[in-house]
């Protein structure tokens, strides 16, 4: 039996050195050998040899995988409001040997270092800003704090892929009350909006009634013009018909001639009652003598 177990040495130790120096590594991962407890190289997915332990030892299986750094950051802003930030972190660990190198020594317990410093950088990054604020510029102080949070991993051996800032959550009071100022604010610009309509219908309508105004002078304007022509054309007539007569007998005739039709014209409608001064027929006086002129001025010119 002791010969058996000579025999059967070599092949077991033959058997160790190939179980312990022939490995494999999987598909987006790397892992890292170490020699005599030092490091010595970082080996690609595929077949791999190594010396056999304990020469060469796999000390660790690196992920290139993208991974996902959860938390809710609670952060009090600029006007003293408490809020509770989701944020997600996705990072993997870059390609190359120095990265994965890195990534593995660098860090003793990645995620919650990692996790540590993301969270805090954020949190520097939003305490100087007010409510409002963070919710409108959550795309910049994403952006921002991805273009930080790259070169300072970048010494780590990780990759920042994205990093990811939900709605800011406050509390309901705290909720509601932001929401009556900014129904406050609604209601201020539609009650500015509607005086600004209000006036903008007064100056239009005081325009109107000021162009109607213009008009109706210019339609008084040219009606007492057209009348001061008729009158100038019958004051003409009535002048050539009588030679040498007296231009205030002429005048008199047709002033009685209006007064006349302005009083048939008022008589028109039934039950209407015009009462005229006795002035008013002094001009029949007139209107007779200039019956008389115009008669003698036919005697005169038979033709």
């Amino acid at each position: 039996m002791l010969g058996t177990l000579f025999s059967a040495g070599p092949l077991l130790l033959l058997g160790f050195v190939l179980y312990t120096s022939i490995f494999v590594v999987r598909a987006k991962s790397n892992e890292v050998v170490e020699r005599f407890g030092k490091f010595h190289s970082i080996r690609q997915p595929g077949l791999n040899v190594k010396l056999p332990f304990p020469i060469d030892r796999v000390v660790s299986r690196v992920s290139l995988q993208v991974q996902e750094l959860n938390s809710e950051l609670g952060v009090k802003s600029k006007d003293n409001v408490f809020i509770t930030l989701p944020v997600a972190v996705q990072l993997k660990v870059a390609a190359g040997t120095d990265s994965v190198r890195d990534a593995f020594y660098e860090l003793d317990n990645p995620n919650v270092q990692l996790k540590s410093y993301v969270m805090n950088r954020i949190r520097s990054a939003i305490n100087g800003l007010e409510l409002q604020e963070i919710y409108d510029d959550k795309e910049k102080i994403t952006s921002e704090v991805k273009a930080e949070l790259e070169v300072q991993f970048a010494g780590f051996g990780y990759e920042i892929v994205d990093v990811l800032i939900d709605e800011p959550q406050v509390s309901p009071e705290v909720r509601a009350s932001f929401d009556r100022v900014i129904s406050s604010k609604r209601h201020l610009e539609s009650a500015e909006n509607e005086a600004q309509a209000n006036k903008t219908l007064q100056v239009r309508a005081a325009e109107a009634a000021a162009e109607a105004m213009a008009l109706n002078g210019k339609g008084i304007a040219d009606q007492r013009a057209a009348i001061a022509n008729g009158f100038k054309e019958d004051f003409n007539k009535i002048k050539a018909a009588m030679p040498g007569g007296a231009d205030d007998l002429v005048a008199a005739h047709l002033t009685q001639i209006y007064t006349l039709e302005a009083l048939k014209d008022a008589s028109n409608n039934h039950g209407t009652t015009v009462l005229m001064p006795y002035e008013a027929m002094s001009g029949v006086g007139a209107q007779a003598t200039v019956l008389n002129a115009l008669q003698a001025s036919r005697v005169s010119d038979p033709t």
